[in-house]
């Protein structure tokens, strides 16, 4: 995510990572319940039977269907092979190493470097201010 910043901040001149931070956060807490809901999904499209019913006591477990097994391979190993492949294919598309990945971080080094020595000089006009008032 620090290299998006980074670059966001190339092109708009502005540092924001409490930005990035919420989005992540936004996107992050939804994303996890898809998830859920999804794997739910693909058991009960094999034919998972559940049976804890909210309020009444447990009963002995239902013997479930033997393409139950199929699903729960199907929900821990398909999916999130899909979900990375398309992860990856996004990956590929973000550039980062080349000239111009080298070239963008050595702007944004010298970027940090101005803002740096402009901090340093406030702080030190702020302090010469405050030596000459008292």
């Amino acid at each position: 995510m620090g290299d998006c910043i980074d670059y966001d901040e190339l092109l708009t001149g502005k540092r924001r990572e409490t930005t990035y931070s919420g989005v992540n956060a936004l996107l992050t807490k939804p994303a996890v319940s898809i998830g859920r809901a999804l794997f739910l999904f693909v058991l009960a499209m094999y034919g998972f039977q559940d049976s804890d019913i909210p309020g009444v006591p447990a009963p002995p477990p239902l013997e479930q269907a033997s393409s139950v097994g199929t699903g729960v391979v199907i929900a821990f190993t398909l999916i999130p092979t899909i979900c990375l492949i398309f992860a990856l294919i996004s990956l590929y598309f973000f550039p980062l190493e080349g000239e111009e990945w080298q070239q963008q971080k050595q702007k944004i080094l010298e970027i940090h470097q101005k803002k740096q020595q402009e901090y340093n000089n406030k702080m030190k006009e702020e302090e010469r201010d405050g030596r000459e008032l008292t």
